[in-house]
């Protein structure tokens, strides 16, 4: 963070409460905006833009003049530059993986293997470098563009067709090509790379084609003699769509620090309580990662106990349930 913070004062509506709030936020432009589009409502806005030293910052957080519901503040664990005793840190992002052979026991998985099977989908692997650049210009390129409009890939085009993978290419019958995924290897450790339907297009998507990413990736990885694939970075919230998705596969998550957010209520009011409520997150604890969801009133423990298969992930050493009146911890299970 340096000598000094940047902070940003976002105002908007909290997206479930609909009451008016502010977040004051530190970081960078993408984490930005992925903490408001989770906090507001749409048509949230920049209202106030400060460079202070660190001094300076703890006065803002300890007076907030700008009358600020919550602190979101982005950081190397560890280098914190104005902690306070009831910060939560939870990790930007969580590695993911799952160990192979993939056991199946989720419906939503049998699910996308039937879907495939009904689409007729096909699968084969090259190394044949104008088809793995084909798949970036025509395949990942135009989907990562519908899907984040403003995001610039350019740099990340590039990098593509500079790094030594494989393409597992999935075809439609009559041997349409209709979307794939790019394999990456470190240290012989395979990772599900980038994933992408053909020219972009969603009619794609609803034919199996992210099910069979992973599906066909798991038995050609297998068939290899891998035990284990990586799936990517998913940002650590537990409700998250991504992350969720990928749970249905057996996904475990895996130790990443390299940076994190501290969380601080400034003002106790509906719009920070609502956003804990609906956004059940993981946290950074001295032995690893633990899941901690905020309920309403006081459940009995036996119905906490209930909600854990909802939220657990394999590689959450803990799952902590917390009172979003007064965030007292209302019940632990450690695994």
């Amino acid at each position: 963070m340096g000598r000094s913070v940047r902070w940003t004062v976002i105002q908007g509506r909290e997206k479930y409460s609909g009451d008016p709030a502010r977040i004051l936020f530190s970081g960078s432009r993408p984490e930005m905006h992925d903490i408001a589009d989770r906090f507001f409502e749409e048509g949230y806005r920049s209202v106030f833009r400060m460079k202070l030293s660190r001094g300076l910052s703890r006065l803002l957080l300890k007076l907030n003049p700008f009358r600020c519901d919550l602190m979101v503040l982005q950081h190397r664990p560890g280098q914190h530059p104005c902690p306070g005793p009831g910060d939560i840190i939870s990790p930007l992002w969580v590695d993911t993986g799952v160990r192979l052979p993939v056991r199946i026991e989720r419906e939503s998985a049998r699910s996308d293997i039937r879907r495939v099977t009904r689409s007729e989908l096909e699968w084969f692997v090259t190394r044949e470098p104008s088809m793995i650049a084909d798949f970036i210009e025509n395949t990942w390129y135009p989907t990562v563009k519908r899907r984040y409009l403003d995001k610039n890939v350019d740099f990340d085009r590039d990098v593509l067709k500079h790094t030594d993978c494989e393409l597992l290419v999935i075809k439609a019958p009559g041997s349409i090509q209709i979307g794939g995924v790019l394999v990456r290897y470190a240290e012989n450790r395979p990772s599900l790379w980038k994933i992408g339907v053909r020219d972009g297009d969603h009619a794609h998507w609803s034919k199996g084609v992210s099910g069979a990413a992973y599906y066909f990736s798991f038995k050609h990885l297998e068939s290899r003699g891998h035990e284990y694939v990586r799936l990517g970075l998913c940002r650590a919230f537990l409700n998250d769509g991504v992350l969720q998705y990928k749970k249905k596969w057996g996904c475990e998550l895996q130790d990443f620090r390299q940076h994190a957010y501290a969380f601080r209520v400034l003002l106790h009011t509906r719009a920070a309580r609502s956003f804990f409520l609906h956004n059940p997150l993981v946290v950074l604890q001295d032995d690893g990662f633990a899941g901690a969801v905020f309920v309403d009133g006081q459940p009995a423990e036996e119905s906490l106990h209930k909600m854990v298969p909802r939220f657990f992930f394999n590689g959450l050493r803990a799952m902590q349930f917390y009172s979003a009146d007064d965030w007292r911890l209302l019940h632990s299970e450690r695994f």
